[in-house]
């Protein structure tokens, strides 16, 4: 889901801003519930919100960590 298209969006760029491309998945998960709303057989879930939420933050983290644990 979102940690896929988190990796996804920070191998795409060439100097990776690992935490904006967490928040830009973020919206893109809560975009994506929101047109949900709109239509009429499915239903926005908040506990879809905060997976798809958890996801990008996990994706994240594991660049993050990967850059910490480089430098050592």
């Amino acid at each position: 889901g979102y940690f896929g298209l988190t990796v996804v969006l920070v191998f795409s760029q060439r100097q990776p801003r690992i935490w904006i491309t967490a928040i830009i998945a973020m919206l893109i998960g809560i975009t994506m519930e929101a047109v949900q709303a709109m239509t009429p057989d499915r239903a926005v879930e908040s506990s879809d919100v905060l997976a798809n939420a958890v996801g990008a933050l996990v994706g994240a983290g594991f660049f993050w960590f990967q850059g910490e644990f480089r430098a050592f």
